[in-house]
């Protein structure tokens, strides 16, 4: 819940409105009325995705401390076929 807490505090006057409209569908995972509208995972369970998928090189970069989880930028070299 701390998390929470660190990410609404972050909006001050508007805190309530995010709190509503992005935290709430967030920890659900839905919109109302509607099929799961996001989906998080690990870095690290992405970088096994886009292994299984062919991909190479693939290099996870931290970008910022977000308090929701920390943001990462990650890259990866595509197979071509040739």
């Amino acid at each position: 819940m701390t998390r929470y807490e660190r990410g609404v505090a972050e909006y001050g006057d508007q805190a309530s409105l995010v709190a509503q409209g992005f935290l709430l569908p967030v920890l659900l995972g839905v919109a109302a009325g509607a099929e799961r509208t996001n989906w998080e995972q690990p870095a690290l369970a992405w970088v096994a995705q886009l292994e299984l998928a062919g991909f190479t090189d693939v290099v996870v970069e931290p970008l910022s401390d977000y308090w929701w989880s920390p943001a990462v930028l990650i890259t990866a070299r595509g197979s071509h076929a040739g």
